[in-house]
This record gives structure tokens, C-alpha cells and sequence, in this order.
């Protein structure tokens, strides 16, 4: 997947120790909107995008999150980053569900009255 121009590996959603590492960080946002809103705006853009940064250089190692933002927190820019993450990590998942329909009990049933 490209994100910000930087090239980063696909994320698995299907491989245990990924869809673990992931999990993991993903709960580093619970809380953030409760948190954020109480913050100036300065302030609550430094703790979204450190924190996502973290989860950057967490999940891909150490600097990537300098190579994909450039060392600026720029809040636009680090919630696209995120988005891209997340749908990137979900897509790998689906395909999982979608092959599981083709042969879940009810096409069986359907075919089967054909």
C-alpha cells in the first residue's frame, strides 16, 4: 500500500501476529474522543497525530512514521494515513468473508433446489 507516497507492505488481517499487533494499537485511539475535545486545537492535533505516528512506526517499525509524515503533524494528513491503514487492514478481512459465503449453507441449500 502507498500511503503519503511511501511505499508500506499490506497488512494481513488474516495472519494471527498482525491482526494481534494491530489490534493493539488500534486501542490506542479508544479514549482520544473524549480526550481531544477538552485540549486547544494545537494540543489535541499534537496528541492525534503522535498518536498515530506511534501506531505507524508500531506496526510497520521504527522511523516509518518520520518517512510517511515527514517529521510535520499536520492532523489532514495524519487521518488520511490512518483511514488508508485501517481500510487496507479490513479489506484483507473481507476476502476472508467473502470466500466463506461461497460455500456457507444457505448457497448450499440454493443450489440444491436448483
Amino acid at each position: 500500500m502507498i500511503i503519503n507516497g511511501v511505499e508500506l507492505d499490506d497488512l494481513n488481517g488474516l495472519d494471527y501476529e498482525t491482526a494481534q499487533k494491530v489490534e493493539k494499537e488500534m486501542e490506542k485511539t479508544q479514549g482520544l474522543g473524549d480526550k481531544v475535545p477538552k485540549l486547544k486545537n494545537s494540543e489535541g492535533i499534537r496528541v492525534i497525530c503522535d498518536t498515530v505516528n506511534e501506531i505507524f512506526d508500531n506496526i510497520f517499525g521504527e522511523g516509518t512514521s518520520e518517512k510517511v509524515f515527514k517529521g510535520k503533524k499536520d492532523l489532514k494528513i495524519s487521518m488520511i494515513a490512518f483511514e488508508e491503514l485501517c481500510k487496507n487492514y479490513y479489506e484483507s478481512q473481507n476476502s476472508m468473508n467473502d470466500m466463506i459465503k461461497k460455500y456457507s449453507p444457505n448457497r448450499a441449500a440454493r443450489r440444491s433446489k436448483k
